[in-house]
């Protein structure tokens, strides 16, 4: 089978990615400038937010000037994300640039979730055979957890990032 094929792991492939230069000072600020103004003067549902999760994201770039300089780029950016995330609103989503931008990532199976929302179970529905070197690892096979953790709470936790 050809590395092409098999790919890589996710380390191998940021490692590999070409690099980029680090956000500047001004850069930084542009970002919480432009974020503040946006939800200060047009995100009409700041006060609701603020009343029903108790955030105050204006605040919190507003407070992030002063400490942007003294973070990576990847904090930085998980900082503005967060901030945004906490808004619960599909409006304001906030994805950082990628080492791995324009390239693409496969699992060898598909997962399809069935049952209840109060109770979700997912199955493997496809596999690529010659990608899985497992053969219990079959069209049917229910998925229980995902890296330890169980697979309902693995899908949620992603879904609210």
């Amino acid at each position: 089978m050809s590395d092409a094929l098999i790919g890589l792991s996710w380390a191998e492939a940021v490692a590999a990615a070409p690099r980029r230069d680090p956000l500047t000072q001004l850069e930084r600020n542009n970002i919480i400038t432009m974020f503040t103004e946006l939800l200060d003067g047009l995100y009409v549902h700041l006060p609701l937010k603020r009343a029903m999760y108790g955030i105050d994201p204006v605040q919190q770039l507003r407070r992030l000037h002063e400490r942007a300089r003294l973070m990576s780029d990847d904090a930085f950016h998980r900082e503005i994300g967060s901030i945004l995330t906490n808004l619960r609103d599909a409006h304001t989503a906030y994805i950082a640039p990628s080492p791995l931008a324009g390239s693409a990532a496969r699992l060898p199976f598909l997962v399809e979730q069935f049952g209840t929302d109060l109770l979700p179970r997912f199955m493997v529905s496809k596999v690529i055979p010659e990608l899985v070197n497992d053969d219990e690892f079959v069209e049917g096979v229910e998925i229980i957890e995902w890296n330890g953790v169980p697979i309902a709470d693995a899908v949620r936790r992603r879904g609210e990032s």
